[in-house]
């Protein structure tokens, strides 16, 4: 019995032919992922940089959503960012002196 192996891209290459051109078989895909085959079987996909961040940046937007639906019902906190445990702080003031140590920076901070 036969397993049926389905291809995922619009485009299919044999692994021979991909070996001999790499970059023209991914720029006669035109951006889009392209099926690598083995003895007419997928064994992998080749996914041009653009496609590949496209991707990723998709995958974190659908956790996002994720993470904000399971979060609705959650009781909201209010937060002041001037605000920190040891007492009120300017935020500017507070990155500034967190970077400080890579010099060559100064920013004309409003005093308080």
């Amino acid at each position: 019995m036969s397993t049926i192996n389905p291809v995922l891209a619009e485009a299919s290459v044999g692994i021979s032919a991909l070996k001999k051109n790499p970059m023209a078989i991914i720029k006669h895909a035109d951006g889009s992922p392209v099926a690598v085959l083995n003895r007419n079987r997928p064994v992998f996909y080749a996914v041009p940089a653009a496609a590949w961040e496209a991707m990723l940046n998709k995958i974190e937007d659908l956790e996002l959503a994720a993470l904000v639906r399971e979060r609705a019902g959650e009781d909201e906190i209010e937060i002041d960012i001037n605000e920190r445990e040891d007492g009120p702080t300017n935020l500017a003031q507070a990155i500034h002196s967190r970077f400080a140590c890579f010099g060559g920076v100064e920013l004309d901070l409003p005093s308080r």
